[in-house]
């Protein structure tokens, strides 16, 4: 009995491996889900910790006539840039652990949809993450950056 529906006979042997594959599948993205948190997270708080540093250069370009939201524009094209030159980087180790990972008798292979969609995920957090505090960094009045620094 199954979910309390009667199995005809034979078939626990057939539901029996299926259930230790869910289970692992599910773990499997558990914590891949706990990874990607803490990658969101990481990454937030850098990208906020540069552009807190960043606020005297940015208050510097802001005197010189750049507006806050072309500021805010240039930080986020940094970060985006900087997020997606890492995932390049890393798309070799990807592929290769891809080969490398094996589930029943083959490779478990690498998924390019996933790999772009990740990478894009990951770009649209770093803009997130680089908007506001560059955005508040270049509201900040030049004569108060210039008296903390």
């Amino acid at each position: 009995v199954a979910g309390g529906v009667a199995l005809p006979f034979g078939a626990d042997r057939v539901e029996q491996p299926l259930l230790k594959r869910r289970m692992i599948v599910r773990l499997l993205g558990l914590f891949g889900g706990i990874a990607v948190l803490i990658v969101v997270f990481g990454l937030a708080s850098s990208l906020s910790a540069t552009f807190l540093e960043m606020t005297r250069d940015l208050g510097i370009r802001s005197a010189v006539g750049a507006s806050p939201l072309r500021l805010a524009f240039e930080a986020v094209r940094w970060a985006v840039g900087a997020v997606l030159a890492r995932c390049l980087l890393t798309l070799p180790v990807s592929i290769l652990l891809g080969r490398l990972m094996v589930l029943d008798p083959g490779p478990a292979g690498w998924d390019a949809a996933s790999w772009v969609g990740a990478s894009l995920l990951l770009g649209a957090i770093g803009g997130a993450a680089a908007f506001l505090p560059a955005r508040r960094a270049a509201a900040v009045d030049l004569s108060q950056t210039l008296r903390s620094g």
